[in-house]
């Protein structure tokens, strides 16, 4: 398993670093000195450009993400509200989640068509907040929901219920859960390539997982431009990763200690 795993990420490596054919004809080999040309002619057709279009869309993203799905966490985590209300919501969340994300996409281009949102980067912002707030709306609700009852008490008699209270109390409590939710949204809208592909057809607006299919055409394919665009791609989400998981970690293990008090 772990061969069918590396084995691609070795070829896309090493073909990054050939030129033309030699990346299809003489695979898993590198020339030496290494060859950067491929970085540097992908990044000029478009990657570069991609790359900070895909980084504004998705803080644009987790933003607007976070600033919805707290209070609905909030809410549906009171706990004066309609059981069953909170039931049939929570059940509304799951159900989407459930769903196959291809089920929705041509609904989705015709609604935001009659919004006046097609091919806008408004519309793509949209779609995809509204993707990705059912699951951060369940794991917000989560954490919220196991928060310790007399904790809950002295915050409503300290701050009182309401807007305060949510952002006095909760939200630095929910923070490490919220870093999670965020770094989550942030790869899954950086990655994302069918939505801005579909909802994106007529707009100067390119992403980078878009950008990567003009190296692939019909009757030819440029295999080491698409590597090196495919490891451009990659590289900033790991380091992200990689910087982020030891100060994500140890908060979540805080919030978990705390939770179980």
């Amino acid at each position: 398993a772990g061969i069918v795993v590396v084995m691609p990420l070795l070829w896309d490596v090493m073909a990054a670093f050939t030129t033309g054919a030699a990346a299809v004809l003489t695979p898993l080999t590198v020339t030496w000195p290494l060859d950067f040309s491929a970085f540097a002619t992908a990044w000029n057709a478009g990657i570069g450009s991609g790359l900070l279009q895909s980084a504004v869309i998705g803080a644009v993203v987790v933003g607007l993400t976070l600033l919805l799905a707290l209070p609905a966490a909030f809410v549906l985590a009171a706990r004066d509200m309609n059981s069953i209300v909170r039931t049939v919501i929570l059940g509304l969340l799951v159900v989407t989640l459930l769903q196959p994300g291809e089920a929705y996409l041509i609904p989705l281009f015709y609604l935001l068509q009659q919004l006046d949102l097609g091919n806008t980067v408004s519309g793509l912002v949209l779609a995809e907040v509204a993707r990705e707030l059912p699951f951060a709306i369940l794991l917000l609700w989560i954490f919220i929901r196991g928060l310790p009852a007399d904790v809950m008490g002295a915050a409503e008699m300290e701050a009182g219920r309401g807007f305060r209270m949510l952002t006095q109390i909760v939200a630095p409590l929910t923070a490490p859960v919220a870093a999670a939710v965020a770094l989550w949204v942030f790869v899954a809208s950086w990655s994302e390539a069918t939505l801005p592909n579909i909802l994106l057809t007529n707009s100067s607006v390119t992403t980078a997982p878009v950008a990567l299919k003009s190296f692939a055409g019909n009757h030819d394919t440029q295999f080491d431009l698409l590597a090196a665009g495919t490891l451009l791609l990659v590289l900033p989400v790991v380091a992200l990763l990689l910087a982020a998981y030891g100060p994500a970690a140890r908060g979540l293990r805080t919030a978990g200690r705390f939770v179980a008090t």
